[in-house]
C-alpha cells in the first residue's frame, strides 16, 4: 500500500510542477502599464516655501498628439481652484511659487492633447510651513476688471467681501503666454488704492492678472479671479443712447452716450480719444479741434462739414457738434480720417470700432 500512495504523490507533484513551469514561464520580466495620462505625481515643499511638482508624462497615446501638460491646484483654506501654467509645461516638473504659509493645497496634472485634456492624474495635498496671520482673514479681492488706455492696461477691483478693515494695501500679478508665471508682483510696494497701470505691456500679446490683498505684517489673502486683456486688438462696442461702452469686453461709463442726429451716429470724440491715447488740442477762438494719432493729424471744425486729414479735405454728411458741453463727431468720419474699421449693427443700434495695436 505505501509504494502506491508514493507513486501517487509523485504524480501530483509532477503535474504541479508543470503547471508553475508553464505559468512562470510566460512574462519574462515585470510588466509595463500603460497610460494615457500623467502619474506619479509627487509634490516637495521647498525650504523657500515654493512647491516643486514632478511626474510621468503619459506614455501611451496611439493616434495622438502630446502637446504639454496644464497644472491645477486647490486652496483647501478658500476653495480657490486655479490653473497655474499661463502656457503649457513641456516635461514633467512644475514650480510654484506663489504659494502662501499655513495653507494646505491639493495639486493635480493633465496632459494636453489635439483632441484635448487627458484625464487627471493623481492628487497631491502640501501644507506650507508658516502662519497665516491676518491674510487667512482676509477674502480675495472683489471685481477685478482689466482694460487698455493710451496702450497701457488699467486695472480695478473692490476690496475684499471679509477682512477689509486689516488690508494693508494689494499686490498685482501678471502672466502670459510668453513669459508663463514668475509668482513675482508687478509693484514693489503695496498698493494702497484699488487701482493700478501696468506701463509694461507690449502690442500683441495676451495678459492675465489677479490681485491679493495685504496686512502689514505682509500676510497675503487669496487671488483673486484671474481676469484676460489683449494688446493685439482694441475693441471697443458703443451703443445709441447708452451710457455705458464696452472696451475689450469690459464695461465703461461715459459722461455723453453716443446719439442720432439728423439720421447719424454721433460719437464722443472725448470718450475715443481717451481711450486711445489720442493727443487732443482745442481752440477756443476758430472752434477747431486738432487730433494727432501716430502719424496722423486731423481737424475739425465745430458747426463745419469740412474737416482735414494731414492737411487734405474731407467732407462730413453732418458737421462735428457740441451737446451737453462734449464734442461728437460722426460715426463716418471716425472711420475714414483715422482709417478705423467701423461697423454699425442697426437691429441693435451699435457701432463696434476695432483698432490693430500691432502695427
Amino acid at each position: 500500500m505505501k509504494p502506491r500512495v508514493g507513486r501517487r504523490m509523485l504524480i501530483l507533484l509532477t503535474a504541479l510542477l508543470a503547471v508553475v513551469v508553464t505559468f512562470g514561464a510566460v512574462p519574462s520580466g515585470p510588466a509595463r502599464a500603460c497610460h494615457d495620462h500623467p502619474i506619479n505625481l509627487k509634490a516637495e515643499v521647498r525650504e523657500d516655501g515654493s512647491v516643486h511638482l514632478t511626474w510621468s508624462p503619459p506614455d501611451h497615446y496611439p493616434g495622438r498628439q502630446l502637446y504639454g501638460h496644464n497644472v491645477y491646484r486647490m486652496d483647501k483654506t478658500t476653495g480657490v481652484t486655479e490653473k497655474l501654467n499661463a502656457s503649457l509645461v513641456q516635461g514633467g516638473s512644475y514650480v510654484d511659487s506663489t504659494a502662501l504659509p499655513g495653507r494646505t493645497y491639493k495639486y493635480w496634472v493633465k496632459a494636453v492633447f489635439n483632441d484635448g485634456e487627458s484625464d487627471v492624474s493623481n492628487k497631491c495635498y502640501v501644507e506650507i510651513p508658516g502662519t497665516a496671520g491676518w491674510g487667512g482673514a482676509m477674502g480675495p479681492p472683489q471685481n477685478l476688471k482689466a482694460s487698455l488706455v493710451e496702450g497701457h492696461v488699467v486695472l480695478t477691483w473692490d476690496p475684499p467681501a471679509t477682512g477689509a478693515e486689516n488690508v494693508f494695501g494689494y499686490y498685482v500679478y501678471r502672466k502670459d503666454s510668453e513669459y508663463g508665471f514668475d509668482g513675482q508682483p508687478l509693484n514693489d510696494f503695496a498698493v494702497t488704492s484699488c487701482t493700478w497701470t501696468d506701463r509694461t505691456v507690449q502690442a500683441g500679446v495676451t495678459y492675465w492678472y489677479h490681485v491679493t490683498a495685504v496686512d502689514r505684517d505682509e500676510n497675503q489673502s487669496p487671488p483673486s479671479e484671474w481676469v484676460e486683456v489683449s494688446t493685439s486688438e482694441l475693441v471697443i462696442i458703443l451703443t445709441i443712447d447708452d451710457h455705458t461702452a464696452l472696451v475689450n469686453g469690459q464695461p465703461v461709463i461715459m459722461d455723453q452716450p453716443p446719439i442720432i442726429i439728423d439720421g447719424r451716429a454721433m460719437l464722443p470724440f472725448r470718450f475715443i480719444s481717451e481711450t486711445m491715447g489720442i493727443a487732443v488740442d482745442w481752440y477756443e477762438d476758430t472752434r477747431q479741434v486738432v487730433a494727432t494719432y501716430g502719424g496722423t493729424v486731423v481737424v475739425f471744425t465745430i458747426g463745419s462739414q469740412t474737416a482735414y486729414v494731414n492737411g487734405q479735405p474731407r467732407l462730413t454728411n453732418v458737421p462735428p457738434q457740441i451737446v451737453n458741453g462734449r464734442t461728437l463727431i460722426p460715426l463716418r468720419f471716425l472711420a475714414n480720417g483715422l482709417g478705423w474699421p467701423v461697423d454699425w449693427d442697426s437691429e441693435t443700434r451699435s457701432v463696434t470700432i476695432r483698432i490693430d495695436l500691432t502695427g
